[in-house]
């Protein structure tokens, strides 16, 4: 008969203790590390700890030793999973009777990809507002209110947040490429970090081609046009984010998107 596990008298691991990030290999299945710290918990002496990656209907579990003897126990190659994005880790802390003592799931891991540019930036700053964005040294960040409960959580996983403050994210930032700071004739000639977000916003608009000036003085500037350019890339954009959430959105692991992860990182 199959053995199952006693959820009984289970404790919320914080997810400020464990920390997991995943390295793509080239021409290879990407690799995990895991960093716990149960130190303040006080889990029976030789419990067991395993860490499970899924990622949808994929999944696989890992043993990570006892929790007074923590450290991987075998190699902790993803070879079982086909995808990154929307990959979820979940961390059990078994005793011996085969009870659940300790979990902490849907993880969201850091992807170490040097060839990854993220366009936004996401701190966790002291203010007021809920979400702000600020151009230090001209590019964008995003901010977040640290006094929000699950400030992070809420950017990574918190659908209602994402969908609605993503696309004037880069509604904002457009417009102040274009009526702010840009006055070039040609957009081509731009600064890079704008050269980044116009080709970035260029990808969900497939009716109109990008303005050829931004400059007010030109002849050609149609500020008009220009609003239209990027009502269309805005509403696309929406489109895409929503698209995605719905097709990768999971009950029990949460979910990931593409577009978030191509967008912001934290400092």
């Amino acid at each position: 008969m199959k053995r199952r596990l006693n959820f009984t008298g289970r404790r919320k691991i914080d997810k400020k203790n464990v920390s997991i990030s995943v390295e793509p290999v080239d021409n290879d299945s990407p690799k995990f590390n895991a960093n716990l710290d149960f130190s303040e918990m006080n889990f029976p002496e030789g419990s067991k700890v395993y860490i499970d990656a899924k990622h949808k209907t994929e999944w696989k579990r890992f043993d990570f030793g006892e929790t007074g003897d923590l450290g991987a126990r075998e190699k902790t190659i993803l070879d079982d999973i086909a995808l990154l994005e929307g990959l979820k880790f979940r961390v059990l802390v078994v005793d011996n009777e085969k009870r659940i003592i300790g979990l902490a799931r849907a993880i969201s891991p850091k992807i170490k990809d040097e060839n990854r540019n993220n366009l936004l930036p996401v701190k966790i700053s002291e203010m007021d507002l809920l979400w702000d964005l600020d151009y230090p040294g001209s590019r964008p960040e995003l901010h977040i209110n640290e006094d929000i409960k699950g400030s992070v959580e809420m950017v990574e996983s918190d659908s209602a947040f994402r969908l609605s403050v993503f696309p004037e994210v880069l509604r904002r930032i457009l417009y102040r490429i274009v009526f702010w700071e840009d006055e070039v004739d040609d957009p081509k000639e731009t600064s890079e970090w704008h050269k980044e977000w116009l080709e970035f916003a260029a990808q969900f608009n497939d009716d109109m081609e990008l303005p050829n000036t931004f400059n007010p003085e030109n002849v050609s500037f149609d500020s008009e046009k220009i609003d239209r350019w990027i009502d269309i890339v805005v509403d696309e954009f929406a489109i895409n984010m929503r698209r995605e959430w719905n097709d990768i959105e999971e009950k029990d692991f949460g979910s990931g998107s593409k577009i978030q992860r191509e967008l912001t990182q934290y400092d």
